[in-house]
């Protein structure tokens, strides 16, 4: 913890996790209080789940071109723009509310800016830590980073509905407004090392030959690809258990109340706050190569675990299902640790294999297609858990057989696999 600490002696690095802390937080409020606002209205669970899908789907279209303007413009700048034009929609939001005019249309529009905005914030983000930390302080920094976001996760909601339930929507409105001029302020006492490249007279030429060129490297180099590859397993196989599995499994296997399946929820969700502590002590011992074997080795035998504990033959020994539903929390817990680890380790390792001219367009790309590939496998395993309602333990058997046929694969695919420390990459690199 104590590398983690030192980390906020760097006085851009904590301006970028403050700023990024107070923009998405405001974020994921508005979402979820524009959506309690629409059920309010019109009392549609279809309207309702809407708007937070709507907010989803610029992330994942927008994302490759969002990590070509991160490389091409100043990202410290793009990340002030983008917080200023934020707080002016919500504002425009807020004057229509006053005046009776928020309706529906209104709010949709509202809400897909709003996500175009943060799909072109997030990769200026993810692209300015490797230049702000040295590189033995990149894992550290991502823990912090993982840390932060986490917790924005789930006190998001929570604060989206203390406050609009306290307040109203109009207060809710204003506030998230000023936080976002807030973090537009902070933004811009920060200096972020960058090389920016010339433009040339065509501008739409630029950005598709950066685009190809992005493609290009994931394409030709020797680890990205392959790690690339397991990430979208992995979000195809092993997180939809979260999203889909513990609710069913809880629910339906166990036939446990809403109040133990919130309970469970927030066990499982405690994991991803412990893994950063975790990982701190995980890497004295082991390289980032090592650790993302082992996290995905040890993500399936928790999974194997889990579905021990649903067995028929096991459950049928207690008189009830409390047994069986803390050893499945408590393993799910140890899931929820391993991914977030994992994820954090992921990141890291595809940072350490980039230049820093190309991180925008890399790790965009890589948000892109891990976020198209979560909800086809929530689809897939909401059909394999309806298909197999008596035998729920089967999809969580697919799932740790796959996580651990992974952690083989990487194993051997990333065997070459040496960049725990080095020197920086862009040495000469220029201030934005």
């Amino acid at each position: 913890m104590g590398e983690m600490k030192s980390l906020f002696t760097n006085k851009n690095f904590t301006l970028l996790m403050i700023g990024q802390v107070i923009s998405f937080t405001g974020s994921i409020i508005q979402r979820f209080a524009l959506s309690l606002y629409v059920l309010g209205i019109t009392g549609s669970g279809t309207l309702f789940a809407s708007v937070l899908v709507m907010s989803l789907i610029p992330t994942i279209l927008l994302g490759p071109i969002a990590g070509v303007f991160a490389d091409r413009f100043s990202r410290r700048n793009i990340m002030i723009v983008l917080d200023i034009l934020c707080a002016i929609i919500v504002g425009v939001m807020l004057l229509l509310s006053k005046n009776g005019l928020l309706d529906l249309p209104a709010i949709y529009i509202g809400v897909i800016l709003l996500s175009v905005f943060t799909a072109f914030y997030e990769p200026a983000v993810q692209a300015s830590i490797p230049s702000l930390v040295e590189e033995k302080q990149l894992l550290n920094a991502n823990s912090l980073n993982s840390l932060f976001m986490t917790l924005a996760n789930m006190t998001g909601p929570i604060l989206a509905g203390i406050l609009y339930g306290t307040f109203g929507l109009d207060a809710l409105l204003l506030i998230n407004g000023i936080s976002f001029l807030l973090a537009a302020i902070l933004e811009m006492f920060m200096v972020i090392p960058q090389t920016i490249r010339a433009k040339s007279s065509s501008i739409v030429s630029d950005f598709g030959n950066d685009l190809k060129e992005g493609l290009k490297f994931v394409g030709k180099s020797q680890y990205l690809g392959k790690l690339i590859f397991a990430t979208l397993i992995a979000n195809v196989f092993i997180s939809p258990i979260f999203t889909v599995g513990i609710a069913y499994i809880t629910k339906i296997n166990l036939k446990m109340s809403d109040q133990m399946y919130g309970l469970s929820e927030g066990v499982i969700m405690a994991g991803s706050l412990m893994a950063p502590i975790a990982l701190s002590l995980l890497t004295k011992k082991l390289t980032v190569k090592n650790a993302f074997v082992s996290m995905l080795f040890l993500s399936g035998i928790f999974l194997l675990a889990t579905s021990g504990s649903i067995l028929p033959s096991f459950t049928s020994i207690f008189r009830d299902a409390t047994i069986p539903f803390w050893i499945f929390t408590i393993c799910g817990f140890g899931i929820m640790a391993s991914i977030t680890i994992l994820s954090i380790v992921g990141m890291t390792m595809l940072q350490n294999d980039t230049p820093n001219e190309m991180l925008g367009r890399v790790m965009a790309l890589v948000t892109s297609m891990t976020m198209a590939a979560i909800p086809l496998g929530q689809l897939m395993y909401g059909l394999l858990f309806d298909r197999f309602s008596d035998s729920s333990y089967i999809p969580m058997v697919l799932s740790a057989i796959v996580s651990v046929i992974l952690s083989l694969y990487i194993k051997f695919a990333l065997a070459g696999y040496e960049h725990d420390a080095s020197a920086p990459k862009n040495p000469d690199s220029t201030s934005a």
